[in-house]
């Protein structure tokens, strides 16, 4: 099997292998260049459930010139905004690492930010409670905060992304008499 260096940086070696990319890791060990494979998740359940999603779905526009809006509200999503799908938070999301018969009804937290931030856009009309409720399963989350540990780009993804989506479906359910 030909193998061709492709790129690396600091301490990460890309290899392809025919046809595959693999990331290997390297390190000095008793002055001896060591490798190893670096494990690397299949992230493809992510995209399949992005797509699940429903998009933004804003309100007529009030004035000829667009939208109006407060700043407050636009300052409350620019938190999510920062994400990058890394799926750092969906790999240790142990309600998806160690259930994988929980795939296809848990969003996890990636997803739970981007709903999140769906809820909270001020232009939004799109009513998700049922998407929260059925097939996002935000009722599995056990609030370990291991998702927002891990975020590179420091989302508090538990207290801002789970939390409060989760109380304002309860109150909902409340007003409309659902257990």
């Amino acid at each position: 099997m030909p193998i061709e260096r492709v790129g690396g940086e600091r301490g990460n070696l890309l290899i392809k292998h025919s046809p595959k990319f693999q990331v290997w890791y390297y390190f000095l060990l008793n002055q001896q260049l060591c490798m190893r494979p670096l494990p690397v998740p299949d992230v493809s359940f992510n995209y399949e459930k992005a797509k699940t999603i429903p998009p933004l779905q804003p309100r007529p526009k009030e004035t000829a010139s667009g939208y109006r809006m407060v700043q407050a509200d636009l300052d409350r999503l620019q938190e999510f905004r920062k994400c990058i799908e890394c799926f750092l938070c969906q790999d240790v999301c142990h309600v998806i690492r160690d259930h994988e018969e929980n795939k296809p009804r848990f969003a996890g937290p990636c997803f739970f930010i981007r709903l999140a931030e769906l809820e909270m856009h001020p232009l939004d009309t799109g009513d998700r409670r049922a998407l929260l409720k059925e097939q996002a399963g935000l009722g599995l989350c056990n609030i370990t905060k291991c998702c927002s540990e891990v975020c590179p780009e420091k989302i508090q993804i538990t207290d801002n992304g789970i939390i409060p989506p989760a109380v304002h479906f309860l109150r909902c359910a409340m007003d409309d008499g659902d257990e």
